[in-house]
Formats: structure tokens, C-alpha cells, sequence
């Protein structure tokens, strides 16, 4: 599993309970589509990629880093 595919389970999990179908709903992506990116090892494409990261708040680094990561590096420039 990529840490893209691991760090958008893990978004979708906080905001909405690992529920893939109302996640898709509420970024306007096809809940097929969604379930590739998830499990396919497929990348999205630029529009998509823009919805996912502009309804979870988040700059697209951080789908491509390992969310740990991210969190260290948010601890200590605290």
C-alpha cells in the first residue's frame, strides 16, 4: 500500500467514519473512482486531487508523505 492510499484511508476514517460512499459524495468524486485511489494503487488525476485535498484542508504533500512524519514536523516547529 502506498502511503497515498494510507493516508487518504486515514482522512477518510477521521472525517467520516471510513465511510468511502459519503466521503465521495461530499468531494464530488465518483465513489468507484474513489475506491481505485484507495485500493488500486491508482493515482488521481489533477481536478480530483484538488477536491480531496481542498475538502480535507490539507496540501497535497500530505498524501504523499507518511503522516507521522508529518506530525513530527508539526510538533516541532511548535
Amino acid at each position: 500500500m502506498t502511503t497515498f492510499e494510507q493516508n487518504l484511508k486515514h482522512l477518510i476514517e477521521v472525517h467520516h467514519g471510513g465511510n468511502i460512499s459519503q466521503a465521495a459524495i461530499a468531494m464530488s468524486i465518483n465513489r468507484t473512482q474513489l475506491s481505485r485511489y484507495l485500493n488500486e494503487n491508482t493515482w488521481p488525476r489533477e481536478a480530483q486531487l484538488r477536491r480531496i485535498c481542498a475538502h480535507f484542508g490539507v496540501d497535497a504533500r500530505i498524501l504523499l508523505d507518511p503522516l507521522e512524519g508529518a506530525d513530527s514536523q508539526e510538533q516541532g516547529q511548535k
